[in-house]
C-alpha cells in the first residue's frame, strides 16, 4: 500500500512543471471572467482580485462557475491554486487541483 502512494506520489511530481517552466498568467488570460479585475501570478499559486460590484451581483451558482472557470485556465497552465478576493479585500473562493472550486461564506453585512 505504501508503495503505491509512492509511486502515485512520484508521478505527480515527475509530471508537474517546473515553477519557472509555469507561464505567469494576466487579465488577458482570463478575460472570458469579466469579474476579474487584477492577476497576480506567484507560480504554482494564482492570486485573483474580483470587481467587488460585479462579484455582488453574481449569483452562487455564477460565482462557483467563474472560479472553476479560472481554476481550468490555471490548472492547464502548470498553476495548483487560485486564490480570489474582491476589490475591496474580502477573500471570496479558491481553486485547488486536487479540491476543485468552493467559495467562502460572504461575512454579514456584505454582499
Amino acid at each position: 500500500m505504501l508503495g503505491l502512494a509512492a509511486v502515485a506520489w512520484a508521478g505527480t511530481v515527475l509530471t508537474r512543471p517546473e515553477r519557472s517552466e509555469i507561464p505567469l498568467l494576466t487579465v488577458d488570460d482570463l478575460r472570458q471572467v469579466a469579474a476579474v479585475r487584477t492577476v497576480n501570478a506567484r507560480p504554482p499559486s494564482l492570486f485573483i482580485e474580483m470587481s467587488g460590484p460585479i462579484w455582488a451581483e453574481m449569483t452562487e451558482p455564477e460565482r462557483l462557475a467563474a472560479l472553476e472557470s479560472i481554476g481550468r485556465i490555471a490548472g492547464s497552465a502548470g498553476y495548483s491554486g487560485v486564490h480570489a478576493r474582491t476589490s475591496d479585500g474580502i477573500i471570496v473562493g479558491e481553486w485547488l487541483e486536487h479540491g476543485g472550486a468552493s467559495l467562502y461564506r460572504t461575512p454579514p453585512g456584505e454582499t
